[in-house]
């Protein structure tokens, strides 16, 4: 069965969300297939297949970096109780690593840092429905809009796709990277290099499952800029949704397949 005749029968269902029939909605299963119609539009930056009546079938980049950059204006209040307890039940992560809460547009905002600390711009996350689930306030369209968490002498760095991953990351004791989706530039990756070298430190490429052949390709390509490293991890879920000791651990013992075999070793 086709992607366009999948979309077709899930269309029977009514407008609403489903799992898009051409990425699967990524290792989480998201439902992040938009149907309005006869139309149709997936929400992951990673798949953005598109169709309808007006035009052809193809991917579209959400959130592009082309539009002019547009720093975070509105109101928001730091989190109260019950929205720490939502972001640790979720993620295991502390509440006051985010910046805070817009009550007017129903999300996160979270702070993008650069490797100088320098503030980058902001993420409107939602955890509430709210499509696309992240919106991007970036201040420079020239700078990278990559989210350093960074941690006091680190034994790595790890580069994953996501901000929570990174600051996931960083409760580990190392530094995260995230590059909020999978595109990894040359200026990105003289920026990392050049940290790791100074540091003295491995570099690890944490991409979500779904997106491991592109890391793999990425290691291929930049492998020998890095003078003490760069490896690949295998996950099977989102680097944000794993134990900071299983985090631990893969840096301390090299143990690089989050899915406990050593079926992939060889090739990573």
């Amino acid at each position: 069965m086709s992607v366009p005749q999948a979309i077709a029968l899930l269309a029977l269902g009514g407008p609403g969300r489903y799992i898009c029939p051409k990425c699967n909605g990524g290792s989480d299963n998201e439902r992040c297939l938009s149907i309005n119609g006869d139309s149709w539009r997936c929400w992951r930056s990673t798949c953005g297949y598109w169709g309808g009546p007006n035009g052809g079938r193809g991917r579209v980049v959400v959130n592009s970096r082309s539009k002019e950059p547009r720093h975070y204006t509105r109101p928001y209040k730091p989190l109260n109780g019950d929205q720490a307890a939502l972001i640790s039940s979720k993620f295991g992560l502390a509440g006051g690593v985010i910046d805070g809460y817009s009550e007017t547009d129903d999300r996160f905002i979270l702070g993008v840092s650069g490797p100088q600390h320098q503030l980058r711009g902001h993420i409107a996350y939602s955890l509430s429905g709210g499509k696309p689930k992240s919106v991007n306030y970036w201040a420079k369209t020239d700078e990278a809009f990559n989210h350093w968490a960074m941690s006091l002498r680190p034994p790595a760095i790890v580069v994953v796709e996501d901000w929570f991953s990174a600051e996931k990351v960083r409760e580990a004791e190392a530094t995260g990277v995230a590059l909020n989706g999978t595109l990894l530039t040359q200026q990105m990756i003289t920026d990392i290099a050049h940290v790791a070298s100074r540091w003295q430190i491995p570099t690890y490429l944490a991409f979500d499952r779904d997106a491991f052949p592109k890391a793999i390709s990425y290691q291929t390509k930049f492998a020998e800029q890095f003078i003490y490293g760069l490896k690949v991890w295998a996950l099977q879920k989102d680097l944000k949704y794993v134990q900071v000791e299983r985090i631990k651990h893969a840096i301390e013992y090299r143990d690089f397949d989050f899915g406990g075999s050593n079926r992939v070793q060889g090739s990573i």
